[in-house]
């Protein structure tokens, strides 16, 4: 717990000696991260302004799609990109 940020968290290291899960609450807003080889892959939180959100990243831990819903409801999708028409 680092009370000078408002943080608290619980992290799981993988055998390599990185952060492969943490649990955290950062000024009250939960989130749970998820890295392999060293790489942030799944990130399930919740956002300062409140919106609910699933970010899945690639192997080189770049964000690729992005899930939210916001306080009232609303829903985003990012990162999809749509299948080619069938003919």
């Amino acid at each position: 717990m680092l009370d000078a940020i408002n943080f608290r968290g619980l992290c799981f290291d993988s055998e390599e000696g990185y952060e492969a899960m943490c649990m955290s609450l950062m000024k009250g807003k939960p989130n749970i991260t998820f890295r392999h080889d060293w790489k942030e892959r799944i990130v399930i939180g919740v956002e300062e302004n409140g919106a609910a959100s699933v970010v899945l990243h690639d192997a080189q831990g770049n964000p690729q799609l992005r899930l939210e819903v916001s306080k009232d409801g609303q829903t985003r999708v990012e990162g999809v990109t749509p299948a080619p028409a069938i003919r």
